[in-house]
């Protein structure tokens, strides 16, 4: 991992949030809500263990270095010996019996992973989620079983309860909430690991106030609505999708970005499929299956882009096939007319064959 900004970008960006949030909802939400940090942070108790664990596994220095600068050097990762020399030197300074026992189990487990079966390593990373530090290991069959880390976040996962209204999967996926800032956590994403995607909170945030907003009938024309200026379209899918249902909207945008991303996380494990493209034409079917307006109000957004990115060429096909097999040409010239033109149960038809046509395309089931 690139080395995060620490506890000053956490604060930052529950700070951001908290911001948003009183502005678009006054005192009837609280930031809270949205970071479930329980006053954790890099420089915590359990922060500190976490730096050293990837100290000790992944020899990245930054993190402790973070805490107390030059604690350790980089020629104390240029072997194991003086790497774990240092780690056992972190040891000896903790008074917490318990944390010095869990310190010491991950030590062991780093210098003779032979001696740890599966659900021996599975329980070391159920006892570190109770310290906030999330992790998954792998082990090589050979007779070493040498221990892989294939990641290490400080922060929560929690269960991911949606489930994916036209794809057929089954499989365990989390959501990580983050204690501190990584680069490649700030936006949402799929993440690269298999069980766990991330959705922003800023970005709900962000997003259900511009639709609250708009339902109150204000000003929204300096917000960005998912990246992209709000525009007539934009506002006028929000109305549609949220009109009596105002205390809706947090659930259903938080809804919709899970099944953004899930529909990635799919499209990587089950199917191998990478093209961006494809994932984002798969994706935002998904969306406007599940919440017509509301996707379209994506699909909206992506148009506003400035660059032909995968969003917009998604978006672009996802008109084109909606042309093609309504026999409504100028939809391509003016796609505005869609969310005017069909109501959302025809959306939702629409969406569903466009799915169903891509996964012919592609074969898969």
């Amino acid at each position: 991992m690139i080395p995060p900004d620490g506890d000053y970008m956490l604060k930052k960006q529950a700070a951001f949030a908290a911001l948003l949030l009183f502005i678009f909802y006054g005192n009837t939400v609280n930031a809270e809500n949205f970071f479930s940090t329980s006053g954790s942070a890099i420089k915590s108790t359990n922060g500190k263990f976490y730096a050293y664990i990837n100290f000790l596994y992944y020899s990245n220095v930054y993190f402790v270095n973070l805490i107390q600068p030059n604690s350790v050097s980089h020629n104390d990762v240029q072997s194991d010996a003086l790497k774990i020399r240092a780690y056992q030197n972190y040891i000896r300074t903790l008074r917490d019996e318990n944390l010095k026992n869990d310190a010491t189990v991950l030590l062991n487990l780093y210098k003779n992973p032979s001696l740890f079966d599966n659900q021996k390593i599975d329980q070391i990373a159920k006892k570190l989620e109770t310290r906030n530090i999330v992790i998954s290991f792998s082990i090589d069959d050979a007779p070493s079983r040498k221990i892989n880390l294939n990641y290490c976040i400080y922060g929560k996962k929690k269960l991911l309860l949606v489930s994916h209204p036209l794809f057929d999967f089954s499989e365990t996926i989390y959501n990580i909430i983050p204690m501190i800032s990584y680069p490649e956590i700030s936006v949402s994403n799929s993440m690269t690991y298999d069980d766990i995607i991330y959705v922003s909170q800023e970005e709900i945030a962000n997003d259900s106030g511009i639709a609250q907003r708009v339902l109150a009938g204000k000003n929204v024309s300096a917000f960005l609505f998912n990246g992209a200026r709000v525009n007539t379209e934009i506002s006028y899918c929000l109305r549609k999708a949220f009109a009596g249902k105002e205390s809706e909207i947090i659930k259903d945008m938080t809804r919709m970005f899970e099944i953004h991303e899930l529909s990635h996380k799919i499209l990587y494990n089950k199917y191998k499929i990478q093209d961006p493209v494809t994932h984002e034409e798969f994706a935002l079917s998904s969306t406007i299956y599940d919440n017509p307006f509301l996707g379209l109000a994506i699909m909206y957004s992506y148009l506003d882009y400035d660059n032909l990115t995968q969003h917009k060429l998604a978006a672009l096909n996802y008109i084109r096939y909606i042309a093609n097999h309504s026999g409504k040409s100028i939809l391509m010239e003016k796609p505005e007319l869609i969310a005017k033109e069909f109501s959302a149960d025809e959306l939702k038809t629409i969406s569903k064959n466009h799915f169903d046509s891509l996964r012919q395309v592609l074969k898969i089931k």
